[in-house]
């Protein structure tokens, strides 16, 4: 028993670690910064019914898919200009608009030509 207690008071205790860590100033993080401009909003959705990729690549004009790189199935639209990943789960997502609006009415276009091909969707 003597011994445990000689282990225990032989470890030094832990250092600061203010020994370690330089001290700077505290800076104000948005200090002379400009106000930050969204590029890129990201949303997904569920359509509510499994979709056959091949289908879909072969109906859909800016369509792709090549199943060994992804698994999912790329849609570009024009207008608005949005990219759409379709997976066979039923999930699409909608990225690269700069706006909600422009991403919802991206998933929208994208969903009614799915739809379209003969898909009973839940969500349009």
């Amino acid at each position: 028993m003597s011994e445990e207690t000689s282990n225990d008071e032989s470890v030094p205790p832990p250092l600061p670690l203010s020994r370690f860590v330089p001290s700077r100033p505290k800076v104000e993080l948005l200090e002379g910064l400009s106000k930050p401009v969204i590029y890129n909003v990201v949303s997904s959705v569920d359509l509510g019914c499994p979709i056959e990729l091949r289908k879909v690549v072969l109906q859909i004009r800016n369509a792709e898919y090549n199943p060994r790189r992804f698994t999912g199935c790329v849609i570009r639209l024009r207008e608005p200009r949005v990219t759409c990943l379709l997976f066979s789960s039923g999930k699409l997502v909608t990225t690269g608009g700069r706006s909600e609006e422009s991403n919802n009415l991206g998933a929208r276009k994208c969903a009614r030509v799915i739809q379209k091909l003969g898909f009973p969707l839940i969500a349009c």
